[in-house]
C-alpha cells in the first residue's frame, strides 16, 4: 500500500433543526431533570447500525467551549451529553434524524453539535448568548441563522421558580444560618459546584434592590428542588429572595415573604444620660443589647422612650445621634430635652422594633391520667360519651392559687 495516500475521511455530521417530538414539550423550557425527547435532523450521522451522539453545549460568551467550568467558580462553560440518542428509521432516513432523550440540566441557549465515530461536526466559531427565545420561536423549527456561514439549532431548560424559603426566620444579625430555597427549575446538584448558581439575593422588599448575596454559600443539595445557603450579617424584615440558574432569572423566581432577621433586644442602659438625665438633654445613653446588626451596614437605627403621664397619656421623646457603634450588641445615643422618671425605650432597627428580654416558666408535663378518687392504673376503657372526671397528675402546672381558664369557655377553673 502506498503509504503517501492521502488519508480518507467520510463528511463531518451536520444538524440542520431541532424540534420536539410531542406538543407538550417545550424546545425552550425544556425539563431540567431530563427525560424530553427532541427530533435532531441534519446529514451524515452515518447508517442505521452506526451510532450518533448529540450534546449541548452551553457558554457564556461569544464561543462554544466543552469546559467542566472555570476557576473564577462562576458559570463558565461545558457540555451535556445527551442520554439516548436512537435512528427511528432505516435508509437515507437514518443519516438524516435522531431522535434524543434530553440530559438533566440548565441555562438557555443550549447549541447541539453531533459526532459520529469520534468525529465532530464543524466547529461553531460564533454564538449569541442574549438570543432570546422569543426571537427563535419566531423562526423555522427553531433553526437560528445570522452567524457566517453557521446555523444554530438550540434549546433552553425552564428557568427557576421558587415556592417556598425555610429556615431564615428569625436568623441572628450576625448571620451564619443555613436556609433553604424550595422550587424547581435548579437543576443537578452537581452542577451547582460548577457555578450553575449564578445568584441567590435577598433582602427587605422595601429597599429596592435586594442587598444580600448569599451565592457563594449556596448548593443544590436536592436536584431540581432545594438549594441550601447560608445567610449574611444583616438586618431587615419581610424579606423577598431571588435566584438566577445559568443566567435565567425571571419573574417567577422572586418570591416575597414576611420572614425577617431576629428582632432587636434591649437589654440594659449605661451611660451618663442612664440615670438622673439633665432635663436639657444631649448627654450619651449607651443601650445594650443583641441584633442590632452589622456596623458600617448604613441601616435605618432610631431610638424613643416614653413617659406615661396619668390622666395626660403618653409622652414620646425621640433620642438624637444614634449610631451602632459594636456591632450587634452596643448603641450610643444622646438624650433630648424632656423629664420625668421610668422611662420606657425601644430602638427600631431597619424597620424591626425592640421587645425587653423576658423569661419562662417550664413546660407543663403530663406524667400519669387516672381516674378521679380511683387507682393510679392506666385509663383504658373510658366511656365513648364522656362526663367522666379524670386526674391530670405531672409538674408545671402551676401554683394552686393560680386562676386557670377554660379555652372554649373562659370559666375560671381552680388549678390543681
Amino acid at each position: 500500500m502506498d503509504s503517501n495516500l492521502n488519508p480518507f475521511d467520510y463528511a463531518r455530521p451536520e444538524i440542520f433543526s431541532v424540534r420536539a417530538l410531542d406538543r407538550e414539550t417545550d424546545l425552550y423550557s425544556l425539563k431540567t431533570t431530563g427525560g424530553d425527547i427532541v427530533v435532531v435532523q441534519g446529514a451524515n450521522f452515518g447508517p442505521a447500525t452506526e451510532v450518533a451522539s448529540v450534546s449541548l453545549e452551553y457558554a457564556m460568551g461569544s464561543s462554544v467551549r466543552a469546559l467542566a467550568g472555570d476557576s473564577a467558580g462562576e458559570l463558565g462553560s461545558y457540555q451535556y451529553q445527551m442520554a439516548r440518542c436512537s435512528k427511528p428509521q432505516g435508509g437515507i432516513q437514518a443519516h438524516r434524524l435522531l431522535h434524543c432523550t434530553t440530559p438533566p440540566g440548565v441555562g438557555r441557549g443550549l447549541v447541539l453539535r453531533s459526532q459520529v465515530h469520534g468525529q465532530d461536526q464543524s466547529d461553531i466559531t460564533c454564538f449569541d448568548s442574549d438570543v432570546d427565545s422569543a426571537d427563535a420561536r419566531e423562526t423555522d423549527a427553531s433553526v437560528v441563522e445570522g452567524c457566517g456561514n453557521a446555523t444554530l439549532a438550540f434549546v433552553s431548560f425552564a428557568p427557576p421558580t421558587i415556592s417556598a424559603v425555610t429556615g431564615a426566620d428569625g436568623s441572628d444579625t450576625r448571620g451564619g444560618q443555613s436556609f433553604t430555597v424550595v422550587g424547581t427549575g435548579f437543576g443537578p446538584a452537581l452542577l451547582s459546584t460548577q457555578g450553575s448558581i449564578t445568584s441567590v439575593l435577598y433582602g427587605p422588599a422595601s429597599g429596592g434592590s435586594l442587598r444580600y448575596d448569599a451565592t457563594p454559600s449556596c448548593r443544590v443539595t436536592i436536584d431540581d428542588t432545594e438549594v441550601e445557603c447560608v445567610t449574611l450579617p444583616g438586618t431587615g424584615m419581610d424579606l423577598s429572595f431571588t435566584i438566577n440558574i445559568a443566567g435565567q432569572a425571571p419573574e417567577a423566581s422572586r418570591l416575597d415573604t414576611e420572614l425577617a432577621y431576629a428582632q432587636p433586644v434591649l437589654a440594659l442602659f449605661e451611660g451618663e444620660g442612664a440615670i438622673d438625665a439633665e432635663t436639657p438633654g444631649g448627654q450619651v445613653v449607651v443601650l445594650r443589647g443583641n441584633n442590632f446588626g452589622p456596623v458600617g451596614a448604613d441601616t435605618p437605627l432610631e431610638a424613643t422612650y416614653d413617659l406615661e403621664v396619668a390622666g395626660i397619656g403618653g409622652i414620646r421623646f425621640n433620642a438624637s445621634m444614634c449610631s451602632l457603634v459594636e456591632a450587634h450588641v452596643t448603641i450610643e445615643c444622646h438624650t433630648a430635652p424632656g423629664a420625668g422618671r421610668a422611662l420606657a425605650w425601644k430602638v427600631e432597627v431597619d424597620g424591626q422594633t425592640s421587645r425587653s428580654p423576658t423569661t419562662n416558666y417550664e413546660i407543663p408535663m403530663v406524667h400519669h391520667v387516672t381516674r378521679d378518687g380511683g387507682s393510679m392504673a392506666r385509663v383504658h376503657d373510658a366511656d365513648v360519651d364522656g362526663g367522666e372526671t379524670l386526674v391530670l397528675t405531672g409538674r408545671g402546672f402551676g401554683d394552686p392559687a393560680l386562676v386557670l381558664f377554660d379555652s372554649e369557655t373562659g370559666e375560671s377553673i381552680p388549678a390543681l
